[in-house]
């Protein structure tokens, strides 16, 4: 097989005679004696550059799902982003409602608002928002990070799906070849 195909490429010791003795010997192989196509080397080269194609379409369409994942994982990555922010949004919010509640509630009981136990209240509830803040921005960056390298993961899949089917698809029809030579 191998001395017949090199033969095609570039000739036994150069001369063209060898090169058509093998060029004949690789036809009657793939299509019959003397070089005749017949009916079951049709069907049986048809069937096999079908299912090689098929196979390949196949690859194609597994890349194209994966694609989509990722594309579905990078959408996930900015949504990550954006519930960290609306809970920072809500952190704050909680923080400036309770320092609201607590001076309206120690003016209302004729406190003194610059008083040290007032503001030692006030300065704790802002050091645990401000550490809610901080453990939220780490949670954040994490789920968003990890979304983005699955999405990197699954290109890259994609990519060996094509590249997988394409080989298979190569080896199929080498395979056809092979056992085509060896018949004739």
């Amino acid at each position: 097989m191998v001395e017949t195909l090199t033969a095609l490429a570039v000739g036994s010791a150069g001369t063209a005679a060898t090169a058509t003795t093998a060029a004949t010997a690789a036809t009657a192989g793939l299509f019959g004696a003397g070089g005749a196509v017949t009916t079951a080397g049709l069907i049986t080269g048809g069937l096999s550059l079908a299912s090689a194609g098929l196979g390949f379409a196949s690859a194609l369409g597994q890349a194209s799902a994966l694609r989509s994942q990722a594309k579905m994982e990078n959408f996930n990555a900015q949504q990550e982003l954006i519930r960290g922010r609306e809970a920072e949004n809500e952190t704050r919010r909680r923080l400036i409602a309770s320092l609201a509640a607590g001076t309206a509630a120690a003016g209302a009981a004729g406190a003194d608002l610059n008083a040290g136990s007032i503001q030692t209240a006030q300065m704790g509830a802002a050091a645990d928002a401000d550490r809610e803040l901080r453990v939220n921005r780490d949670n954040t960056i994490i789920a968003s990070g990890t979304r983005r390298m699955n999405a990197r993961a699954l290109r890259a899949d994609a990519t060996g799906a094509v590249i997988g089917g394409a080989a298979r698809a190569g080896g199929s029809l080498f395979d056809f070849v092979d056992r085509r030579l060896a018949i004739g």
